[in-house]
């Protein structure tokens, strides 16, 4: 059963990938209306404790993820809470929100 599904348009720059914190934050916030109460987040981030930056291998452009201690005061302030993490067999990571 799917309770929130969410087609979120990207903030990008041209050729290039979200970079900067207050997008990532309207995003959040946009999936906590919208999902159901128990409703899950599951999307794709860096869950280091630190911030990191990088080059994208496809658009070459500067990447950065908020570390994993921004991701759940960014979740927690829009009233979703981090219930896991994790990676894929491509080594891509994920965070799972659930809405309370």
């Amino acid at each position: 059963m799917i309770v929130c599904r969410v087609l979120i348009e990207w903030p990008k720059p041209p050729g290039g990938a979200p970079t900067n914190r207050p997008s990532r934050l309207r995003i959040i916030q946009r999936v906590a209306i919208i999902c159901r109460t128990d409703g899950r987040f599951l999307f794709t981030a860096c869950w280091l404790r630190t911030p990191v930056l990088w080059n994208d291998a496809v658009t070459g452009l500067e990447s950065r993820a908020l570390g994993f201690e921004e991701y759940q005061r960014e979740l927690s302030s829009a009233g979703l809470s981090l219930v896991g993490k994790c990676d894929d067999q491509g080594e891509n990571h994920y965070l799972d929100a659930i809405k309370t």
